[in-house]
């Protein structure tokens, strides 16, 4: 609008108040005079000011300085208002812009349509084993819609996003970003500056607890790899080399040649300023025969396996003796305070004997 007025389109600019002009008084003042020194006249209705009059600058300011401060007062009284409700549980997202949610009758309910492309983007990353790359690749061949409401606009980040969301398991963390400057209205990521308030079991789950815990620590393991994480090979990022520690990776050999073939290699096999690895290069057929030989004999020895798995989850999950030396703790604490009772009461008795000691050698 400033523009066109500007550029001679407008002559007259009519506005409700001071305060919806601009957000500030440095800009209300600027424009101001921007617009009066081309001819053109504001009128703020509240105020009933006319900005040729040549009286109204100091009145525009001292009326602009006050909205900017009421502007600053609103603002506090939201975000007080928020951080009242996030301590008592009270729940609210952008249910416009989230996939999989949306709110009836002030409740938060699951639409059913979503939720299942919800589900597809956690079986994908953890049953089948995808990345977020390829999933979002998936998800625009079949046109599914972003949360946005977009087709084919699926990147990588709106999938790492909501495998890791934890409204899909039911629970809320509140305050995630805040308005760090009122007036200019810019949003942050809220890393410590303020309260976090997280509440459980808020809303109806898509995604089972276990479930979300699982692809958290899936992703953690393919963040802790050391190594490029790829849904496309099997074996990527899953053969150790024994001399170094570093992975195994698919190469090609002979390339263009009669001769050409891929071949499974340690990638730090031939590093410059690196001792080389004496591990051997391995074919795809010889990886998926050990692999069979290894489960065969597994399997031949099942039970014992079985049985050993069941003792440690039996030993791990043995609280006896952690309850026990809870107990002790607790008698010897009971005795403490005991003890510390009795010792604030004697003290307390022999500084009255020593006030009654002293009166007596007074008088």
């Amino acid at each position: 609008m400033i523009s066109d007025a500007l550029e001679g389109k407008i002559n007259l600019i009519i506005t409700k108040s001071i305060s919806r002009f601009a957000r500030n008084t440095l800009d209300t003042i600027s424009n101001v005079r921007k617009l009066k020194d081309n001819g053109i006249e504001v009128f703020f209705e509240k105020e009933n000011l006319w900005t040729i009059d040549s009286k109204s600058e100091l009145i525009l300011t001292i009326m602009a300085s006050i909205a900017q401060e009421e502007s600053r007062s609103i603002s506090q009284n939201v975000q007080w208002g928020k951080r009242v409700a996030f301590q008592a549980g009270k729940v609210s997202f952008a249910y416009s812009n989230f996939l999989g949610f949306k709110k009836v009758d002030n409740k938060i309910v699951i639409v059913p349509e979503e939720s299942e492309v919800i589900k597809l983007i956690y079986k994908m990353f953890l049953v089948d084993g995808k990345t977020p790359g390829a999933i979002s690749k998936y998800l625009k061949e079949q046109g599914i819609k972003t949360p946005s409401g977009k087709n084919n606009n699926w990147t990588k980040n709106n999938i790492s996003s909501i495998l890791t969301n934890e409204k899909y398991k039911g629970d809320a963390l509140l305050q995630k970003t805040f308005t760090e400057n009122y007036l200019e209205q810019t949003v942050v990521k809220n890393t410590g500056q303020i309260p976090q308030y997280y509440v459980g079991n808020s809303h109806p789950a898509i995604i089972e607890r276990d479930m979300w815990e699982l692809v958290q620590t899936e992703i953690n393991r393919r963040t802790q790899l050391g190594a490029k994480y790829s849904a496309n090979d099997i074996f990527s990022s899953k053969i150790v080399c024994a001399d170094c520690g570093g992975f195994y990776r698919n190469k090609k050999w002979h390339s263009g040649s009669i001769y050409e073939r891929f071949v499974y290699q340690c990638n730090d096999k031939f590093h410059k300023g690196k001792e080389k690895c004496q591990t051997p290069h391995l074919y795809e057929d010889e990886i998926k025969q050990k692999f069979i030989e290894a489960y065969n004999f597994t399997m031949k020895d099942k039970n014992r396996i079985l049985k050993n798995l069941k003792e440690v989850v039996r030993l791990l999950s043995d609280t006896t003796q952690l309850e026990a030396k809870i107990e002790k703790i607790n008698a010897e604490l009971s005795i403490v305070v005991e003890l510390a009772s009795k010792a604030i009461k004697e003290s307390s008795k022999v500084s009255n004997d020593s006030e009654d000691r002293e009166k007596n050698i007074k008088t």
